[in-house]
C-alpha cells in the first residue's frame, strides 16, 4: 500500500516501520531515504514551519494551445499518471491521478475504495508545495527520512470548501505540467474559480441542520449539514449556473440525484463518491439522449443512446463510447448488428439495408468500414463471399 511514484517503489507494508521509515539511522537506509535524498537519519523540518503551500490559479497558461490540451486531456484521461495520494492522517498511498476534462472530474483510481472524485468546479484553490494538514502529518510523520525541499517540488494540492486533497507527483514537471491543464481547462470554460463575476465573502457552514454557505469559488450550497459537512439533501449551484440537486454523504455527491448544466445538458440518476455511477438518464440540448449503466461518471455498460439524427444504438459502452457488441438502427430501416470501437464499427457484424443492390453484409470490419473477409447478399438472395480493405472489395473468394 506503501509506493512512490517511480519504478524504484516504496515496498507495500500495512506498517511504516515494518518497511524502513524507522528513526534508527544504523539500520538499512529506507527507501524514502535513498528517493528523496540519499542520506539516512537526517533530520529535517516540518513541512508546515516555512514553506506554505503557493497558489497557481493565475499562472500563465497562454503558451499553451488546444493541440496541447487535446494531446494531455487523452493522456489524463485514458492513461492518467502514476502519482502518490497523502492521506489525512499522513500515510502515503500509491494511486492513479486522471482527470475527466469533459466532465470536470479528477478521478484517484486504485485502493480497496475504488475510485474517488474531485469535481474540478468545486475547487476553491490550487496549490504547489506542502502546506496542507496532509502534507504536515505526512512530513512529521517522516521527517527523519525525508529532504523536505525535494519533496515540495513534486508537491500538489487541491482545495474544496471542506477539506484539501494532497498528492506527490513523479517529478516537478509532471506536477507543474498537470497543475497547468486544471488552470487551462477552468479558465478556457470559464468554469469553478474561473467563472466569470466578481468573487464574494465565503460563508461558515453550521455543524448540523439545514443552512445556506456561499463558498469562495462564487458556489452556493442550500440543504443538510453534518459535523459541518454536506450531509444529506441539498442543492449545490456553480457560479455560471450549472446546479447539483441530490444526496450528499461526507461532503460527496453520494446517492439519488440530479444535475442541470448552464447549457441545458441533464442528468438524472445515482451518485458514488462524487461521481455517476449505476442508472441514469442523460440529456444534451441539441436532443440526444443516453440512458443506462454509468461508471466513474461516464457511459460504461449497458445503455441505450439516440442520437440526434432519430438513429438509436442499444448495447455496450465503455468510457462514453460505443464499445462491444450491440446494434444500430436507423430511422430508413438500415441496420447493423456486432461489435463497436470508440463509436465506430470495428469487429464481426451484419448490415442489412432496405434499398439498392446489396441486401446485408456479414463480416469483419474496421474503423467503421468493411475490412477483412466477408459476405454480401445481393437482393435475389445470392451470396458473394470476398476480401475487403478500408470499405473496398479487394477480390472474390
Amino acid at each position: 500500500e506503501l509506493s512512490p511514484p517511480n519504478n524504484a517503489g516504496w515496498v507495500a507494508s500495512s506498517s511504516p516501520a515494518s518497511s524502513g521509515f524507522g528513526k534508527d539511522s544504523s539500520k538499512k537506509q529506507s527507501l524514502m531515504s535513498r528517493l528523496f535524498y540519499g542520506q539516512a537519519g537526517v533530520d529535517v523540518a516540518v513541512a508546515g514551519d516555512s514553506r506554505p503551500s503557493v497558489s497557481v490559479l493565475k499562472k500563465d497558461v497562454s503558451g499553451f494551445d488546444h493541440e496541447w490540451f487535446e494531446r494531455w486531456s487523452r493522456r489524463l484521461g485514458r492513461d492518467g499518471v502514476l502519482c502518490t495520494k497523502v492521506a489525512t492522517n499522513g500515510k502515503p498511498y500509491e494511486r492513479r491521478f486522471h482527470i475527466d476534462a469533459r466532465n470536470l472530474m479528477v478521478e484517484v483510481r486504485q485502493g480497496r475504495s475504488g475510485t474517488t472524485g474531485v469535481p474540478l468546479d468545486e475547487l476553491t484553490d490550487l496549490c504547489e508545495g506542502l502546506g496542507s494538514p496532509e502534507f504536515a502529518k505526512f512530513c512529521e510523520r517522516y521527517k527523519k527520512d525525508i529532504y523536505v525541499a525535494e519533496v515540495a517540488k513534486k508537491a500538489m494540492v487541491l482545495r474544496t470548501p471542506v477539506r484539501s486533497f494532497s498528492f506527490l507527483m513523479n517529478s516537478e514537471t509532471q506536477r507543474d505540467m498537470v497543475c497547468s491543464f486544471i488552470v487551462y481547462t477552468l479558465r478556457t470554460r470559464k468554469r469553478g474559480v474561473m467563472a466569470d463575476g466578481a468573487p464574494t465573502a465565503n460563508s461558515a457552514p453550521p455543524k448540523e441542520g439545514h443552512g445556506t454557505v456561499t463558498y469562495d469559488n462564487n458556489s452556493t450550497y442550500a440543504g443538510q449539514f453534518v459535523n459541518h459537512r454536506r450531509h444529506g439533501k441539498g442543492t449545490l449551484t456553480l457560479s455560471e449556473g450549472t446546479k447539483y440537486e441530490c444526496e450528499w454523504k461526507n461532503d460527496e455527491r453520494h446517492g439519488a440525484g440530479k444535475e442541470e448544466w448552464a447549457d441545458g445538458t441533464e442528468f438524472n440518476g445515482n451518485y458514488v463518491r462524487g461521481m455517476r455511477s449505476g442508472y441514469g438518464v442523460m440529456k444534451w440540448p441539441e436532443g440526444s439522449r443516453y440512458s443506462g449503466q454509468f461508471e466513474r461518471g461516464r457511459a460504461n455498460g449497458e445503455g441505450t443512446l439516440l442520437r440526434t439524427d432519430g438513429s438509436i444504438y442499444t448495447g455496450k459502452f465503455w468510457e462514453d463510447c460505443m464499445s462491444g457488441q450491440g446494434t444500430m438502427k436507423w430511422t430508413d430501416g438500415v441496420q447493423y448488428t456486432g461489435q463497436f470501437a470508440n463509436n465506430r464499427r470495428d469487429g464481426a457484424g451484419k448490415m442489412e439495408w432496405t434499398s439498392g443492390k446489396w441486401a446485408s453484409y456479414d463480416g469483419q470490419w474496421k474503423a467503421g468500414l468493411q475490412h477483412g473477409t466477408g459476405s454480401l447478399v445481393d437482393g435475389n438472395g445470392q451470396t458473394y463471399t470476398g476480401v475487403f480493405e478500408s470499405g473496398a472489395l479487394q477480390r472474390w473468394q
